[in-house]
């Protein structure tokens, strides 16, 4: 591997001129084009940062099924997709939306009457 490559890996990003950033972009390139592959199952850690909540918090809420989650072999993992979905259930409505709401039913009230 190049020496040059290997220095500027090592020196600090903050440190590094535009220069060698753009030296250093482009050794990484040609030293091996990876795609990057981001899993729908992810572990506890990935789901505390992925909720907010503590790890404890997630484990309570696994044992009392609040929150969608897989067991393999004691090892509790959750689908991402599944963990986004159930933190954007119960959607709060906006003040607009029930004013609309209201008016309709009041409406709807009225034409019955």
């Amino acid at each position: 591997m190049n020496t040059r490559f290997e220095e500027l890996r090592n020196k600090p990003l903050a440190l590094l001129t535009v220069e060698e950033f753009l030296e250093l972009q482009q050794g990484q390139k040609q030293e091996s084009p990876r795609q990057t592959y981001i899993s729908d199952i992810i572990g506890i850690e990935e789901a505390v940062i992925l909720t907010g909540y503590k790890k404890s918090t997630l484990y309570r809420k696994t044992s009392t099924n609040a929150i969608p989650f897989h067991k393999r072999s004691n090892k509790v993992v959750f689908k991402r997709s599944e963990l986004e979905a159930w933190m954007l259930e119960n959607r709060q409505e906006t003040i607009d939306e029930r004013v609309k709401r209201l008016d309709q039913q009041f409406l709807s009230k009225k034409q019955k009457a």
